[in-house]
Order: C-alpha cells, then sequence, then structure tokens
C-alpha cells in the first residue's frame, strides 16, 4: 500500500513539476488583490493602475501583477454597451505576469477591454470590467506558451477620482475576477 501511495505521489510531483507538455489546455484563475493608481500630472486624467493579486487555477497557486492604462480617450468596444448607468472607459494597454510556487512565469498581453465606474462612498465606488488579450509565453513550464484569454472583474474603490469627499488621487481599491481561456503550452 505504501509503495503504491509513493509511487502515485512521484507521478503526481512529476506531473506538477514537469517542463509544459504539447498541446492545448483549458487555462482558469480565480484572483483577488489590490489597486493602486497613480497620475501623470502633466497628460491629466491619463492614469497608469498597477495591480496586485493572490491567485489560484489550472496550474496551481501564483502571484499575478498588471500594469494597465484606462482612459476615456481609449477606443470603446462595441460590447461595453452593458455599462448603461456608469461612467465608460476604454482600455489602452494591460499587460500582465503571472509567478507561480516553481517560479515559473507566463506572460499575457490584453488587448482589448473597458471599465465601468459607479461612483458613490469610499468603499461603495464600484467598478466591473472585461479584457481579453494573448499569452506571449513565460518561462520554466511556460517558455513559448501561446494561447488566448478573457477576463470578467470587478471591485470598490476606497479612494480615487470617483470616491466622493476623498482626495483625487491617489486611487486605490480592491479587484477580484476569474479569467479563461486556452493555452498551448511549449512543445
Amino acid at each position: 500500500m505504501k509503495t503504491c501511495l509513493r509511487i502515485l505521489l512521484l507521478a503526481f510531483c512529476a506531473f506538477i513539476l514537469a517542463p509544459a507538455q504539447a498541446g492545448d489546455a483549458k487555462l482558469k484563475i480565480e484572483y483577488a488583490g489590490v489597486v493602486y493608481d497613480t497620475v501623470d500630472l502633466i497628460n491629466f486624467p491619463d492614469t497608469i493602475v498597477i495591480s496586485d493579486a493572490a491567485a489560484k487555477g489550472s496550474f496551481g497557486v501564483m502571484e499575478v501583477k498588471v500594469i494597465s492604462k484606462f482612459s476615456p480617450f481609449a477606443n470603446i468596444p462595441e460590447y461595453a454597451s452593458a455599462c448603461a448607468s456608469g461612467v465608460l472607459v476604454g482600455m489602452e494597454f494591460a499587460r500582465s505576469i503571472a509567478t507561480f510556487k516553481d517560479y515559473s512565469q507566463l506572460f499575457v498581453l490584453f488587448d482589448d477591454g473597458y471599465l465601468c465606474i459607479y461612483p458613490g462612498s469610499p468603499g461603495e465606488t464600484y467598478y466591473e470590467g472585461y479584457v481579453k488579450g494573448h499569452i506571449i509565453g513565460g518561462t520554466g513550464r511556460f517558455e513559448n506558451a501561446e494561447g488566448s484569454v478573457e477576463s470578467d472583474f470587478d471591485g470598490f474603490d476606497l479612494l480615487g477620482p470617483f470616491v466622493s469627499d476623498g482626495p483625487l488621487f491617489p486611487a486605490f481599491g480592491s479587484w477580484s475576477g476569474v479569467l479563461t481561456g486556452t493555452i498551448q503550452r511549449a512543445r
């Protein structure tokens, strides 16, 4: 019995730690974390959003870092019509790196997306959004990975330009969501 358990444990570890195998795989990652904005006073109201999240999903536990820029001057996708009563802004760019416990990394460029913001008081200022993009590789298990992804997300601001009775900047809040897609891992 112990031998069978050892063999199963070794096989499982070999699968998890082995270099990625060829083929398409479904990708699902759930995440939650913190968002903080920086402001470009020269090009106001442009802001760069930096987001950190703890995440878990198809390939294990990870940390996710994102840098993005949303602007009222960006192209607004036609599917953003769901934002009927909020302030609608388009995504100019977003880049993401997921770092796994084995230090493998997965790189994603987001091509399209939007935010819908519902102003209010601290902790009640709500936003929701959607982004889609593509995987451009990574390191370790994800070297040469490719694929497509999309994510719905939402959160609450505690400070920022849409929070009543607070400073215009800095902006600070929460975010969470689910990223799904397909990944073709390295050969």
